[in-house]
């Protein structure tokens, strides 16, 4: 019984694998390749396939890959682009990329053909500079590994163009992986600088022959290669924004000019805007304080929480602090808490439009053209971005994606790095939060996924390519950042705003007591401006221990720790919370010497299959 079910097993596993070899509609009877070897390391091939078709069908589809990973029998890989030109062939019918192939259409969609068939396929294929360090090596798939159908029998030739060591000579043999080959099975012979083999088995679907030989370093000649263009072109689109922001961007000289005086006719938030070009949170935290110092408000901190209090009603013609007294204390509140605060929807949509009043200022401190310029820096490092890296990492040297029907996928990554930059220029940590949720949402995490896989993939050698883009990217988003120019107006501003902010920092203690002795009120008065210029601590750390000259308008125990978490919480409260979006005759080979190579490891090779 047991020897009737083993029967019958072998039968089925038999006429299984007949009928894969049987899938397709032609079988190749004879494959000759010949590979003509330049100094530069791109080959001529020539293909000469004879066919049977045992089906009607049109003809068959070739496929070269232009992407390959290249694996050798020591482990080491690395994934190299290539590009293929010159296609010539019989029985022509079209020519495109998909995915990491180029695909060649012979036949004639009006035609259906059957019995003996011959296609001959002529193209150039650039392999691009070697990137084995101290030696280089040729290592080429000679037939591929994708034919969907069996090679009875295969003829090549192999032409370098120098001297060879032709013990470094090696081929694989077998399904894509196999190491070696069987001696009886593939032979091979060499003259002078040309190699010639051939099979002595037929090949089955989805197994190739593979060549690989190390060579002497600098065999072959080092070309301007794809990785060189990559750098120039990403240096160029550079400078594009570098020159714009040193041409349109690029701030006139600002004197600081010395002062311990609050500055006059703006509030704290008009002077963050005048200091560091937008407004923030901690801008309408400042003008909370600034209004107390005015005597329209006090806080009462118990050490837990706060209450800010209504002393009289706002009688100034300043917008934005009529706008923050209304938001404060809506209805007739006279007082409201920290926890209201921050539970109230109605301050955060108040402080968030007194912000965008506030930003109409820069209108007089910048110069016009300069955000223009600005903005088109935007979409300069969006494509920056896109080309040097999405089109590197993903595909290679096939620059036809741009000219597919699949090129609109590239639109998504770009719309969404731009709008990233635009938002993370704002120096705003909320918009930059949002942005990158919503550009990695319409960018498309896929897209991001295959970035990144790309990138880990990339080859050690590769690395200056990347390392330039990046610094390109980095370079011109600082450039970005930087580009609105103040105007006459801005820079008087900013220089007086930077001598307060110096003399504050470097003011000796002794000093600024003298100061206080003259105007007990000068800590009231210049804190507002002090914290939105960032040297508040040190101006708190002065008046540690003296209570008269602490501000009066603030009821409790005012430590540098205690207004830190208080002026926190304002400013948690005033920002929206972000939600995603040699020799003559054949022999042997070396006992199947692979030369360190795998079959289907190398360039080149690909497959085909009947259409």
């Amino acid at each position: 019984m047991k020897k009737i079910i083993l029967v019958l097993f072998a039968f089925f596993c038999n006429l299984f694998f007949i009928s894969c070899a049987n899938a397709e509609n032609f079988v190749i009877d004879n494959y000759d390749v010949n590979l003509n070897v330049n100094e530069d390391r791109s080959v001529n091939i020539t293909e000469n396939i004879d066919t049977f078709f045992t089906k009607q069908s049109h003809g068959i589809v070739r496929t070269i890959p232009i992407k390959n990973k290249i694996i050798r029998e020591d482990g080491t890989e690395n994934n190299e682009f290539s590009k293929v030109t010159d296609i010539e062939a019989t029985q022509f019918n079209s020519k495109f990329v998909y995915g990491n192939n180029v695909v060649i259409k012979l036949g004639n969609a009006d035609k259906l053909i059957e019995g003996r068939q011959n296609y001959n396929i002529k193209y150039k294929y650039y392999a691009g500079n070697d990137k084995v360090r101290g030696k280089d090596e040729f290592y080429f798939n000679i037939i591929g590994t994708e034919w969907d159908t069996p090679i009875n029998k295969v003829h090549f030739t192999v032409t370098l163009p120098k001297e060879f060591d032709a013990s470094k000579v090696g081929f694989s043999m077998g399904t894509k992986g196999v190491s070696g080959y069987n001696p009886e099975h593939l032979v091979f012979n060499i003259n002078g600088n040309t190699i010639q083999g051939e099979s002595l088995r037929p090949l089955n679907p989805k197994e190739g022959i593979t060549i690989r030989m190390e060579l002497p370093d600098k065999y072959f000649t080092q070309t301007l290669g794809f990785e060189a263009y990559m750098i120039i072109l990403t240096i160029i689109l550079m400078l594009i924004p570098v020159t714009m922001w040193a041409m349109f961007g690029k701030d006139d000289p600002v004197t600081p000019v010395v002062n311990f005086t609050a500055p006059e006719g703006r509030n704290s938030a008009e002077v963050e805007v005048e200091y560091s070009g937008i407004s923030t949170a901690k801008g309408i935290t400042s003008l909370i304080f600034y209004l107390a110092s005015k005597g329209y408000l006090e806080i009462e901190d118990d050490g837990i929480c706060y209450v800010i209090k209504k002393l009289k009603q706002y009688d100034g013609d300043n917008a934005a602090e009529k706008a923050l007294m209304a938001a404060l204390f809506t209805g007739d509140k006279e007082s409201v808490t920290q926890i209201e605060i921050e539970a109230s929807s109605t301050f955060c949509l108040y402080a968030t439009k007194i912000r965008e009043s506030l930003n109409r200022l820069k209108t007089k401190l910048f110069v016009k053209d300069s955000c223009s310029f600005g903005k088109l820096s935007v979409i300069i490092v969006a494509i920056l971005a896109i080309f040097g890296l999405f089109l590197y990492t993903i595909a290679g040297y096939s620059f036809d994606l741009l000219f597919s029907p699949n090129a609109f996928i590239l639109i998504f990554p770009i719309i969404a790095v731009a709008v990233f930059i635009l938002m993370a220029s704002s120096k705003n940590i909320v918009l930059i939060l949002f942005a990158t949720v919503w550009s990695l949402g319409f960018g498309g995490i896929p897209t991001a996924m295959l970035l990144m896989e790309g990138l880990l993939k990339v080859d050690s050698n590769n690395l200056p390519v990347l390392l330039v883009q990046l610094a390109s990217i980095v370079a011109s988003i600082i450039c970005l950042v930087n580009m609105p120019k103040r105007s006459q107006k801005g820079r008087m501003a900013l220089g007086q705003l930077l001598g307060l902010k110096k003399y504050l920092e470097v003011a000796e203690k002794r000093r600024l007591l003298s100061i206080m002795e003259e105007n007990p009120n000068y800590c009231s008065e210049i804190l507002p401006f002090a914290y939105v210029l960032g040297v508040a601590d040190n101006l708190i750390d002065t008046i540690d221990g003296y209570d008269n000259y602490k501000p009066a308008w603030y009821r409790g125990n005012f430590t540098k720790n205690r207004f830190k978490t208080f002026s926190n919480s304002l400013q948690s409260s005033a920002v929206p919370v972000s939600s995603g979006s040699s020799g003559s005759g054949y022999h042997r080979g070396g006992h199947g010497h692979s030369g360190g190579g795998r079959s289907g490891g190398g360039h080149g090779g690909g497959g085909g299959h009947s259409w």
